[in-house]
């Protein structure tokens, strides 16, 4: 996994060390056709899996592993939508709060669709 490179102090290495929820799977036998779209490893995995398992939402921020996605018909969310259906289901008690931890974490985040998202779970 890519988050388990970092610092292992990093926030999300730790949160990562730690869930219940996280399963990790084995995608053997190895990557598809996906691979010509030149992603990272780790999207193109999700890519991959989110094609063997339908039904599955890819969450992805790549711009190309986004693209991709749409491309092979692949539903997606990426993580500000994640933290938007979080805060509006009442497990996150700030959205804005959230969005600032990602920022620090070192994620980019576009401020512009950060301020709509923020004003529109007001």
């Amino acid at each position: 996994m890519e988050i388990n490179a970092g610092p292992p102090e990093d926030p999300a290495v730790l949160f990562l060390a730690r869930p219940s929820w996280l399963s990790v799977v084995d995608l053997t036998p190895t990557l598809s056709p996906i691979a010509i779209w030149r992603l990272g490893q780790g999207e193109s995995e999700v890519l991959e899996y989110a094609q063997r398992n339908p039904g599955t939402i890819a969450v992805l921020d790549d711009k190309a592993a986004r693209r991709a996605a749409r491309a092979i018909q692949v539903p997606l969310i990426g993580t500000l939508g994640m933290l938007l259906a979080a805060a509006q289901s009442g497990l996150l008690p700030s959205l804005k709060d959230a969005i600032d931890v990602v920022r620090r974490c070192g994620l980019y985040v576009d401020p512009t669709i950060a301020s709509k998202l923020i004003a529109s779970s007001s």
